[in-house]
């Protein structure tokens, strides 16, 4: 349920912006929304990451779900016209960045998030992808 409603705010709020780099600042968008309007939810995110560590069932789950996270990026990224080689190689890297930052806000005890938490992680994957794009 967290995962599928964390899917589907992402799915929402990717559908409005044109650009990949809009797009895929609207990735960190959905990750702030989703703490705010849903603050059990990156509690059960941390208790599957350790259970992860611990389960071969679960760490093939989350590996599934890093999977898909990566194929969205790659998708935003070819639709621009980069490369599938290219593509697979920055996608890496921009989705641990984002990823990062959700495990960050994710941690954060504050609900809703201050302006400065979601400005920093808004901070940290445009400086991404400036470098990257």
């Amino acid at each position: 349920l967290c995962f599928g409603t964390l899917q589907a705010v992402t799915v929402e709020t990717l559908k409005v912006q044109r650009t990949t780099r809009k797009r895929l600042l609207a990735i960190n968008e959905a990750n702030i929304q989703w703490v705010n309007k849903y603050p059990s939810h990156p509690t059960v995110l941390m208790t599957f990451l350790t259970r992860a560590s611990r389960s071969k069932t679960d760490a093939l789950l989350y590996n599934e779900m890093l999977e898909a996270g990566r194929n969205r990026i790659v998708a935003i990224l070819r639709e621009a016209g980069m490369s599938s080689e290219k593509a697979n190689l920055a996608s890496g890297p921009i989705h641990n960045v984002l990823f990062g930052t959700l495990i960050t806000l994710s941690c954060s005890a504050e609900r809703p998030l201050s302006k400065s938490k979601r400005s920093w992680a808004t901070s940290v994957v445009e400086q991404t992808l400036k470098s990257m794009l």
